[in-house]
């Protein structure tokens, strides 16, 4: 059996035989949020047991984490982990470039910046006009 003509093999290319995010019209979830949930799913362990051990050996209060949406965008969604109702840390998702992590807890900053590393994360400290009384 011969190849048909023009190079190609009939098989897809690599990119385009990559996983897709489920259907939204099958129950799954659309591209933005499918795109959110794993960005925060990438940086979670390594925030969670740094957050944790913070928050029992510092704080000595439990850690709590919320998803919050300010808009009616997928991408302006954000993840806040508190600790005695004080934001510590937030997850400030970007639906194109890399997303950010707001850190309002300055102990907490070296840590979590020598634990993560990617060039779709950016970290940095909350200015004084980020900073969030709850």
């Amino acid at each position: 059996m011969s190849r048909p003509s023009g190079g190609t093999s009939g098989h897809l290319p690599r990119w385009a035989r990559t996983r897709r995010s489920p259907d939204p019209d099958k129950g799954g979830l659309d591209g933005t949020a499918w795109r959110f949930r794993r960005a925060a799913g990438r940086i979670e362990p390594a925030v969670t047991t740094i957050l944790v051990d913070h928050a029992t050996g510092y704080w000595q209060r439990p850690l709590a984490r919320r998803e919050v949406s300010s808009g009616q965008r997928a991408c302006d969604r954000r993840v806040v982990w508190t600790i005695d109702r004080q934001v510590v840390l937030e997850f400030r998702f970007e639906e194109r470039g890399p997303s950010t992590l707001v850190v309002h807890d300055f102990g907490l900053f070296e840590p979590l910046r020598r634990a993560i590393r990617s060039r779709h994360l950016r970290i940095r400290l909350a200015t004084a006009g980020e900073i969030v009384l709850t």
